[in-house]
């Protein structure tokens, strides 16, 4: 063999192990597993480095010696087979063997470490914008259950003892909740919600009447039944912090904030109203008017609201979310509402009983009020867009 030819076969075995060499040094240190999809390999220890290897597939295993802050230095091979050295963030692997204990971070003073773009990270958290829309049910009714009113009185030699019941019978509601939330970290935002639609139906309720009729020993009683219906609507607008906690498929969070509630009750009914009035001398004659009774005002008032739900990510950008949240609001006292006029009799046909203002003014005192509370009970589910 020539001497040209030896230095040749030297100068290609030097060169083979500078190539080969710096894989061979990896199989010593941490083992560090790619969880996550569209990793990336920097050159430096920095979010704004130069990536030198993207699209990192999932499962992909590397050698790491040492660790600078939350960046764990690997070696590469490239296209020609060179080894490269490079960084690739704690978030993006998990370690399969013990890690090394970090190494003091070098920071750039006029820099500092931000976290990774939201467009690298799988994780439920990443999104900053979301919109919800489902629907549910309403729990816990806004009526106390009936109003008990009596009266007694007395006219000639007829002495009249009233009493009634108006029961309140109420369905719960289903309704629709809106929200759109912003979140100005990982974990913590805002939410402005709206839960339109949100009413209860009250029918099947009954208002019943008894009365008593006595004078010179003889007593008559009269009882009577008649229906209750109406509505009741609450359509809360709620501003609310949200913490959600960092997950990457199912994303828990919580939630509490102001309400403010808007709606209306109404109801209608009717109820009995005793009479007897003199037909000639020494003589009385006694019966009942069939009276209406209304109630028609407004719910408006300010109120807090607490709750929690999670999501569950079907996708990129898309994830069901179930939604439970309590509302507590005002109770209010809503009177009956009798209004004069003429009103007809149980048992005289053609005959009908004029109610003044005055009358009008003491039955609805005689009926007491309903009381209408604004804390409720609500379970949404739907559909949630991550952005």
């Amino acid at each position: 063999m020539s001497k040209h030819r030896t230095v040749q076969w030297f100068w290609a075995g030097l060169l083979t192990l500078a190539l080969v060499f710096p894989l061979l040094a990896q199989g010593n240190g941490t083992k560090i597993k790619v969880i996550v999809e569209n990793a990336s390999i920097r050159l430096k220890p920095s979010l704004e480095s130069e990536a030198i290897e993207e699209n990192i597939a999932v499962g992909t295993i590397y050698n790491s010696d040492k660790k600078v802050g939350e960046w764990y230095e690997i070696k590469t091979p490239s296209r020609l087979g060179v080894a490269l050295l490079g960084y690739i963030h704690e978030m993006y692997v998990e370690v399969l063997a013990e890690a090394i204990a970090p190494q003091p971070e070098v920071r750039q003073p006029e820099r500092r470490l931000e976290p990774p773009p939201v467009s690298d990270l799988a994780g439920a958290g990443a999104n900053k914008l979301e919109i919800f829309v489902g629907g549910g049910m309403g729990f816990g009714s806004f009526l106390n259950q009936a109003t008990n009113y009596m009266d007694d009185w007395t006219i000639g030699f007829v002495n009249g003892h009233e009493e009634g019941e108006i029961k309140h019978k109420v369905n719960n509601p289903f309704g629709l909740g809106l929200s759109v939330g912003y979140f100005l970290s990982e974990g913590l935002g805002f939410r402005l919600r709206l839960d339109p639609g949100f009413g209860q139906k009250i029918s099947g309720g009954q208002s019943l009447y008894a009365v008593d009729f006595s004078g010179w020993g003889d007593m008559i009683s009269y009882g009577d039944e008649w229906d209750v219906s109406g509505s009741l609507s609450v359509m809360p607008l709620s501003f609310d912090l949200v913490y959600r906690f960092p997950s990457s498929s199912f994303c828990p969070y919580v939630n509490a904030g102001l309400s403010m509630f808007l709606g209306s009750f109404k109801a209608d009914t009717t109820v009995g109203w005793g009479f007897a009035w003199e037909v000639g001398p020494s003589t009385m004659t006694i019966d009942y008017a069939k009276v209406a009774a209304s109630i028609d005002e407004k719910l408006n008032g300010l109120g807090f609201n607490l709750g929690a739900g999670f999501d569950l990510r079907l996708g990129a950008g898309l994830a069901v979310t179930l939604d439970a949240a309590y509302f507590l609001g005002k109770k209010s006292d809503f009177g009956w509402n009798v209004a004069p006029g003429l009103y007809d009799f149980k048992y005289h046909s053609g005959v009908s009983a004029n109610f003044g203002q005055n009358t009008a003014q003491r039955l609805s005192d005689v009926l007491g009020s309903v009381q209408v509370s604004l804390s409720f009970f609500k379970v949404l589910v739907g559909i949630k867009l991550l952005l």
